[in-house]
């Protein structure tokens, strides 16, 4: 293609950018959007296997931070082209060509995040193979996350489940390259007789004779179902089937770790691979059980698939020897205290010091567990774990400070402020050396942003100046101060708010949240989508994603573009948070959307879920009037809405609340019955 070139009347071609085995890439701009692309066209050798099967249309639904988006699959007379997210950044390739500085924080951060994204592709329904993990094919972005990038290869299948595959020499599995015949040509690798390499291909081709595996390779044969080599850069596309599933991806990413880690690519030569294990380097012991466990050249001796590599990085200081010995420690300790009674009240009381300093360690490091539960959206799991450290230390804050946060996380707001209501009610909250005043403040900050998503604005701006009394220093705190103040229409102290918070030391996303708050509550609705955008792509802080998402929610609802507006709330029940109002804002969505059964549907899960709350007969009654109206007069039948109607009065008076739509539901049905049709 050539430069000012548009495809599909949508990507104006700016620029070619690379040339590899699966085609040519190009940076390119949607029109529509103002954003830039990659539009990658299909080699001709491969395009033929494209478009045979619909599942590659799931790539255009998948969303994910670590992911780029797929905007588009074209096919033209002049070929296939796929079109993605351009992602600004630089490649691991560059990175580590350039020397750059990187620490092994940060590759356990890139490791968690890129096998969080190989977890959410391998859970597709099929799943998806990346198939050519490598550190050209991963981007660092300003904030230094990992995006995983080119799915041009995982999407070449054909009705025959064969498919095209990219081996990146260095980083691709044995049974990436199908054969051990195949091996050998591609690397020039003259592979030793019983090594490690042999033994694995002859496992992979199901003998253990060595000569039949090598009698099986095809190489030679010269027809179409011949293996053939584009070389470009070490890479390399095999046309012919491949034995590949999601532990291929595992072992690939491991060996970008690897890299990272090592300052060097693995052996070409399987066999001359150096375990981490075996190498004297000052790292983490959970780290290098991980990539050594990824890196086993047997696929059934590696982590089977991404989800069970990010739970092993999630869960990476469990690995590490001296957390082991923590453990043994605890017990270990009993008994010992047990034994020192018999030793005299001087060593009962050393033996009851060394109990408390383990115990510490272990409180603290349930509580980092519970964390990365909810950081995995687990709430349920966060809240169990620090419910047993409530039963064990009942006067220490920390654990209920956590279980009001996990609820306020998951959605469940009314529920996390009457759990503060409890725990102050139980006269635990009183300062000493474990409950600090940080922790007495969180739990005013997270009562006041429950009201806040109740829309109880003055009682959030209430909960918030309580905190201020506890830590007068947090940044967070007049962060959401500042967006009750937005809510509550004085925006010129919410202003002068946000700046105290930048002097507390607010960072960048959380700046661009309030900001999209201010924005949105001076209507301006377009600006605030565009600062809430790059927090929910990023997915930096948990709890700024989960109200991102609520807010450029309702920003879309006030714009009409009701789409977006359901596609974000899909994604928000999608992360865990699915509650009452959530559901509600999805049926009111697809009802604006003119699709009426699925607001049925929806309304309907509802009614089994809270089978005592008014509001769901309500908007089902309403719902039914809609139905209704699109029928001709002489079709219309109005006695299902009735019994909505009925539901919804019965249990309202029951609710002692005041809402002016029921009045309104009121007259509806009156002028039903007025009008002869009941």
């Amino acid at each position: 293609m050539n430069i000012g070139d548009v495809l599909g009347d949508s990507y104006q071609i700016i620029e070619q950018i690379g040339e590899g085995g699966g085609g040519i890439v190009y940076k390119a701009r949607h029109l529509r959007l103002d954003t830039l692309v990659v539009v990658k066209q299909i080699r001709e050798e491969v395009k033929d296997r494209v478009y045979r099967r619909q599942e590659a249309d799931i790539l255009k639904k998948l969303k994910h931070p670590n992911l780029p988006r797929v905007y588009d699959f074209i096919e033209t007379d002049e070929g296939i082209y796929t079109v993605m997210d351009f992602i600004e950044g630089t490649s691991l390739d560059n990175i580590l060509n350039n020397g750059s500085h990187y620490t092994q924080r940060d590759i356990v951060r890139w490791g968690r995040q890129l096998s969080d994204a190989l977890a959410y592709l391998h859970s597709q329904t099929p799943a998806i193979i990346h198939s050519d993990i490598k550190p050209a094919n991963i981007i660092i972005n300003s904030n230094g996350d990992a995006t995983l990038i080119d799915f041009n290869v995982s999407v070449l299948f054909d009705d025959s489940l064969k498919f095209s595959v990219g081996i990146s020499i260095g980083y691709a599995p044995p049974e990436q390259y199908r054969d051990i015949e195949t091996y050998k040509k591609v690397t020039h690798v003259n592979t030793i007789p019983g090594s490690a390499t042999e033994r694995v291909f002859s496992s992979l081709m199901g003998t253990t004779d060595i000569n039949q595996v090598a009698q099986k390779a095809v190489y030679h044969v010269a027809d179409e179902d011949a293996t053939e080599i584009w070389d470009d850069d070490k890479t390399v596309i095999l046309k012919l089937t491949m034995t590949i599933d999601a532990r291929s991806d595992v072992y690939s990413l491991g060996a970008v770790l690897y890299h990272l880690i090592t300052g060097k690519g693995p052996e070409i030569d399987f066999n001359a691979i150096v375990p981490l294990s075996k190498l004297n380097l000052n790292i983490s012991e959970g780290l290098v059980v991980i990539i050594d466990k990824m890196m086993a050249l047997n696929p059934d001796d590696r982590y089977q698939n991404g989800i069970k590599v990010h739970e092993a990085f999630v869960n990476i200081y469990k690995l590490d020897r001296r957390y082991i010995a923590l453990k043994r420690k605890e017990k270990v300790l009993l008994v010992a205290a047990l034994l020192s009674l018999v030793f005299g009240c001087g060593l009962v009381g050393f033996g009851i010091k060394r109990i408390q300093i383990e115990y510490d360690a272990h409180y603290d490091s349930e509580v980092l567990t519970a964390d990365n539960s909810a950081n995995n959206y687990n709430y349920q799991v966060a809240i169990e774990t620090v419910k047993a450290l409530e039963e064990e230390k009942p006067e220490r804050l920390k654990a209920f400070e956590r279980e009001a946060y996990y609820l306020y996380l998951s959605g469940d707001y009314e529920g996390a402020q009457n759990r503060i209501q409890e725990i102050f009610a139980s006269q635990i909250v009183v300062e000493n050396e474990y409950n600090t005043k940080d922790l007495i403040g969180n739990l005013y900050a997270i009562m006041g942003n429950c009201s806040y998503e109740l829309e109880d604005y003055e009682n959030a701006k209430h909960y918030l100046e309580q905190a201020f009394e506890y830590v007068e220093d947090n940044p967070t705190y007049y962060r959401d101060y500042a967006v009750s103040l937005a809510k509550l229409g004085d925006l010129e102290k919410a202003e002068d708010t946000v700046e105290i918070a930048v002097s507390y030391g607010m960072n960048q996303v959380s700046m661009d949240y309030v900001n999209a708050e201010i924005e949105s509550s001076k209507g301006n609705y377009v600006a605030a989508v565009s600062l809430l955008e790059p927090i929910i792509k990023d997915k930096l802080d948990i709890e700024i994603y989960n109200r991102a998402l609520l807010l450029a929610a309702r920003d879309y609802v006030q714009m009409e573009k009701y789409d977006d507006a359901l596609n974000i709330y899909i994604m928000i029940r999608e992360s865990g948070v699915d509650t009452y109002q959530i559901g509600e804002n999805i049926a009111y969505l697809y009802g604006q959307l003119g699709d009426l059964d699925s607001a049925e549907q929806e309304l309907l899960s509802l009614a089994e879920q809270y089978p005592n709350n008014y509001r769901v007969y309500k908007r089902l009654a309403v719902l039914e009037v809609q139905k209704q109206d699109t029928k001709a007069n002489e079709n219309r039948d109005y006695h299902q809405m009735q019994e909505y109607c009925n539901k919804a009065f019965e249990l309202y008076e029951q609710a002692n609340v005041e809402d002016s739509e029921m009045e309104v539901l009121k007259t509806q049905l009156k002028n039903v019955k007025d009008g002869g049709w009941l």
